[in-house]
């Protein structure tokens, strides 16, 4: 996979999240699964770009902006969402968490 710093990957291999810095993917963070390398090699650099015309990096889908963030789903409870996918992320409120679920349970960060 080609990254640029900032790029978040999910790490089929371990059920984790990345984190590339610019020089080196990041283990994972405290309630994370570590090691492994990403995966799926991503050949098709027109992705889906969002808040601009053009973008200097490549992904499936690429958020452009200085000053808005992703936001994401806000759930009462994650447990609560029937047959998740794997690398389903949300925002759990009763945690007060981001939750990832690794495809076989819900980690939280």
């Amino acid at each position: 996979m080609t990254a640029s710093a900032g790029t978040i990957a999910f790490d089929e291999i371990t059920g984790s999240f990345r984190y590339y810095n610019g020089t080196g993917w990041s283990v994972a963070d405290a309630g994370g699964v570590t090691g492994g390398n990403p995966t799926n090699t991503d050949t098709n650099t027109k992705g889906v770009i969002i808040g601009a015309s053009a973008s200097s990096v490549q992904g499936a889908v690429i958020l452009e902006a200085s000053n808005k963030a992703l936001v994401l789903p806000k759930v009462s409870n994650a447990l609560v969402i029937a047959s998740p996918p794997k690398g389903l992320i949300v925002y759990d409120m009763a945690l007060k968490a981001v939750q990832v679920y690794n495809g076989t349970s819900w980690v939280a960060y």
